[in-house]
């Protein structure tokens, strides 16, 4: 797939899949999907992409479908709602969906709903909506503890939904966490975060943490950070191999974190890295970092933490 930032991914059908995004290079918006078993080669799904060129949308898997909720295209923000069984074929769920127009909100699937956050309308939302079928949705609160922001990160973990950082869209970037357990009564778990402020980073679940990685304050970012609370969180390197960026995605697949394309400030990215948890019967604890080339895929094993394993697949 093309170099783009502020596209979406999600694992489906035991597949990664990538859709949509822009390509600044080319100020092109996109309404491409691209799946892969393996990280490395990428297959173009063909058919009735029906949902137009976007950016800033937000998509998950839910009720055995990929959904895609909104976005923008710089002219016009959407509030449309499309689902596919097969990234190929996608059907409009709804057109006009009960939450207004925005771009770079937060979509996640919890206690069988799915739910979207934030985001940028008219305004800088805090507004939370779940919907049990994409089509008719409820609002659950129209101002959540948060502050209104877009560009934030979300995830389910430990029966709660957590949202993390973002931005304002003056000069104010966050490092807050905050956690409910039903969408509308929100609880702060840290107003500073270990991780610095910043929006349009990625964040996870894995190995049972959160982990947030990436992102952009003033510079951009490409430090991976992990909490088992969401309040005291620990750095797993300040460095990682990936260049620094903002508006890339990451997913679990085979037990690795995937970091996928993105912007580094200079050029739009379409690489793609994994990092794998070593077992620790395996690894030792050192300072050091090991290099070594396995045929065409290049392995930097980093023994911060409780050692993990960064793969980078060439596309060639």
């Amino acid at each position: 797939w093309s170099v783009r930032y502020s596209h979406t991914s999600v694992i489906y059908d035991n597949k990664i899949h990538v859709m949509g995004g822009y390509d600044g290079s080319n100020s092109l918006y996109l309404n491409d999907v691209w799946s892969s078993s393996d990280g490395s080669i990428w297959v173009e799904a063909t058919g009735t992409v029906g949902w137009s060129s976007r950016s800033g949308h937000s998509s998950v898997v839910f009720d055995d479908k990929i959904f895609i909720m909104g976005g923008t295209d710089a002219s016009s923000k959407f509030n449309d709602v499309w689902s596919s069984s097969d990234g190929v074929t996608w059907a409009l769920v709804t057109g006009s969906a009960g939450w207004s127009a925005r771009n770079n909100a937060v979509s996640i699937v919890y206690d069988s709903k799915v739910y979207i956050m934030g985001g940028r309308g008219s305004s800088y939302l805090s507004d939370v909506w779940s919907s049990s079928d994409g089509s008719t949705w409820a609002l659950v609160t129209g101002a959540a503890g948060w502050s209104g922001r877009s560009h934030h990160a979300g995830v389910v973990y430990d029966s709660q939904i957590f949202v993390m950082g973002g931005w304002e869209g003056t000069t104010s970037r966050f490092n807050d966490v905050w956690s409910s357990s039903d969408g509308s009564s929100w609880s702060l778990v840290t107003a500073t975060a270990g991780w610095s402020v910043r929006n349009s980073h990625a964040s996870i679940v894995y190995d049972n943490q959160m982990f947030v990685m990436g992102g952009e304050d003033t510079s951009r970012f490409n430090d991976v950070w992990s909490s088992s609370d969401g309040s005291t969180w620990n750095l797993v390197t300040g460095s990682a191999d990936w260049d620094a960026r903002n508006s890339h995605t990451g997913v679990v697949y085979n037990n690795k974190m995937f970091v996928m394309g993105g912007n580094d400030g200079s050029t739009r990215l379409n690489d793609v890295w994994s990092m794998e948890l070593l077992p620790s019967s395996v690894v030792a604890i050192e300072s050091s970092v090991e290099e070594r080339t396995i045929g065409a895929v290049w392995i930097a094993t980093h023994f911060a933490l409780v050692g993990y394993a960064a793969v980078k697949y060439l596309n060639n």
